[in-house]
């Protein structure tokens, strides 16, 4: 009866237990469950989705009021959003995680912990403020710099916000004229990280920066004038770019030309002014490429007066002369030719427009071969159909300037220092080639024995 009576005790006591402290299931499957909250920083002014958790979208003014109660060792896809621009123009891409349990990169798998703890995404400024700019050009309105394949004028570059090592295609618009009527053209960059020339590829670097577009003026003022050339009343004096200009002409134009341009200039001589006197080009003063009557000038890097001097004289001007021969040699086959050419020259300058005389010694006497011109700058050159008739040897050659009011007469011949070689004509077969040879030493014996003897031929004139 007593041990029947302990146990009831017991089972009272239990019973009054569980009737004071009652256990849910709720309460059992808490004991397996943790708190895990989100929480992202380094970056500020982004009202833009932050994370995805579980595929749902949080930005930076939910996370702290958003606690997850998960299983412990659960799983779940957790994104963190990168990159991304704030109200600033400033981007941000993800670093690291504190406690991310299982989360490496800015995306993955989240496995909860057996306590409660705050996961945070934590950002760095992946951007950098990129500034373009220009130097030495201020009056120009129209595009200068086109970046991204936007043109921006003087007054509308602004700056960029840009990812580091991101690329970018900027271009310096070249030439460019401003409204003085300068020319600017492109000259490097500052600060180009990857810019060479006017156009090319930008590669953002790792810390702010300024990318200055360098100019500078691509225009000179370039004058023409002449020196000596005082008695001179009319006509045109120099020929520029295929236009003439007289006397009275040159002091009131002026050239505004590229840096580096090529002209072509021509300048008129022998001039006769309102007394008869004749002027004779002589120089250039600043041709910069100009020598002769006529050229190429390369404008220089600054302003300048390009002169053509003159001299003037009462008597005609000495002249000097050329002569040679292309081949020196050739065959009786009918069909060959040689070409004669040369220079009439005075003070160095070519001599235009005058004739000149060309024969050729047989050995007794000269006969005359044909006529030619000189060009612009004193060439002539003349194509002779060596005849068939022509006996085989050699023939000394001669060109004669008959000289006039203004110039002096002038000859040169083969042979003679300053000029080519005599002319060989030889047969067609070798036996005859052979034949020619002996030939060719008589005739040259007979020649140099009419040269020594004879005062037919003015030993004055082969100079």
């Amino acid at each position: 009866m007593q041990k029947k009576t302990l146990s009831s005790i017991v089972i009272a006591t239990v019973l009054l237990v569980v009737s004071i402290f009652p256990l849910s299931v709720s309460q059992v499957n808490a004991a397996a469950t943790v708190s895990i909250q989100f929480a992202a920083d380094g970056f500020s002014n982004y009202d833009g989705v932050v994370l995805t958790i579980d595929g749902s979208e949080y930005d930076i003014w939910t996370l702290p009021w958003t606690t997850f109660v998960w299983e412990k060792g659960s799983t779940h896809t957790v994104a963190a959003t990168t990159p991304f621009t704030d109200g600033n123009n400033n981007i941000y891409r993800f670093s690291s995680w504190t406690n991310g349990d299982g989360l490496a990169g800015a995306s993955g798998t989240y496995t909860t912990p057996n306590q409660d703890k705050t996961v945070t995404a934590h950002y760095e400024v992946a951007s950098v403020t990129v500034t373009f700019a220009t130097s030495g050009i201020s009056n120009v309105n129209d595009d200068i710099l086109t970046i991204d394949g936007t043109g921006y004028n003087y007054w509308s570059i602004p700056s960029f916000k840009w990812e580091k090592s991101s690329t970018h295609t900027v271009t310096a618009e070249t030439p460019l004229t401003g409204w003085d009527t300068k020319v600017y053209g492109f000259v490097d960059w500052t600060n180009g990280n990857g810019l060479t020339g006017a156009s090319g590829t930008f590669t953002t670097p790792e810390t702010d920066t300024t990318v200055t577009a360098n100019y500078a003026i691509g225009t000179v003022d370039i004058q023409f004038t002449t020196s000596t050339l005082s008695t001179f009343t009319g006509g045109v004096v120099l020929t520029i770019d295929s236009v003439g200009y007289d006397y009275w002409d040159l002091p009131s134009t002026h050239f505004t030309w590229q840096i580096g341009s090529m002209h072509n200039i021509v300048v008129s001589t022998p001039l006769t002014g309102w007394d008869d006197t004749v002027y004779e080009f002589s120089s250039w003063t600043n041709g910069n490429g100009l020598s002769g009557t006529s050229g190429t000038y390369a404008v220089p890097g600054s302003d300048a007066v390009v002169t053509a001097n003159y001299v003037s004289s009462s008597s005609p001007a000495v002249t000097s002369l050329t002569i040679s021969v292309i081949p020196e040699t050739v065959d009786k086959t009918g069909t060959d030719s040689g070409i004669i050419t040369g220079f009439l020259t005075s003070s160095g300058s070519g001599v235009q427009g005058k004739t000149i005389t060309l024969s050729y010694f047989d050995g007794v006497s000269w006969n005359q071969i044909g006529t030619n011109s000189t060009g612009a700058d004193g060439a002539y050159q003349y194509s002779w159909d060596v005849p068939e008739s022509l006996a085989n040897g050699q023939y000394a050659l001669k060109a004669e300037f008959a000289g006039d009011s203004n110039y002096e007469a002038s000859s040169a011949t083969t042979g003679q220092s300053g000029n080519g070689g005599n002319l060989f004509v030889v047969p067609e077969y070798l036996w005859g080639g052979l034949a020619a040879l002996f030939a060719c030493f008589g005739a040259f014996v007979l020649f140099k024995k009419h040269d020594s003897l004879s005062s037919l031929v003015n030993k004055s004139k082969f100079k």
